[in-house]
């Protein structure tokens, strides 16, 4: 269970234009995510992509802001450490208090890690792949998407998307980047 940003490409010959500039300034291979595991999220002729930059962007600024107690990883969490301490044969009480303390001790982990990350601050390396892409890569348009997969890239889980358009005002727009929703970056 993961935090992935991904890029979102309008074709084919825009992923091999990538490729080729992310092995060339970055050193870093670029994985395609298999159009069966999107689904019905994958529009028509578009291509999900992942630079290996990090494992995944949990601990990133990206997706470090997401570990807040009302997001949906943590309300799932919630939901199986409170079906695991069901099946215990202790009180309500006693139940509650243990999945209370293992939120909490999951949480500290959490910020203590996007603490300890926060010096990998990865919106610029993101900033430059979009605005190579636009730039000297030729894009019309480049889309970033943040999901939180409940299995690995090839089984991403149900993504509910949403579309926003930028053309201006990118580091902001990927400072501020919704869950769930593909960001299109155009010039």
């Amino acid at each position: 269970m993961c935090w992935f940003v991904t890029l979102v490409l309008p074709d084919t010959a825009a992923r091999d234009r990538l490729r080729t500039w992310l092995h060339d300034n970055r050193k870093a291979p670029l994985h395609e995510i298999a159009p069966a595991a999107l689904g019905r999220s994958q529009r028509q002729g578009e291509v999900h992509v992942r630079p290996a930059l990090f494992y995944c962007d949990c601990d990133t600024l990206l997706g470090a802001e997401l570990a807040d107690a009302g997001d949906s990883d943590w309300q799932a969490e919630r939901a199986r450490l409170v079906k695991q301490a069901a099946k215990s044969r202790w009180s309500a009480g006693k139940q509650q208090r243990w999945v209370e303390q293992k939120l909490e001790a999951l949480h500290q982990r959490s910020t203590r890690e996007a603490e300890r990350r926060q010096a990998e601050d990865d919106v610029p390396v993101w900033l430059a792949l979009v605005e190579a892409s636009l730039g000297e890569l030729g894009m019309t348009q480049v889309g970033v998407l943040r999901h939180f997969y409940s299995g690995s890239l090839d089984n991403p889980g149900a993504i509910h998307r949403g579309e926003d358009a930028v053309r201006s005002g990118h580091e902001t727009a990927l400072r501020n980047l919704p869950a769930d929703t593909v960001t299109w970056f155009a010039e």
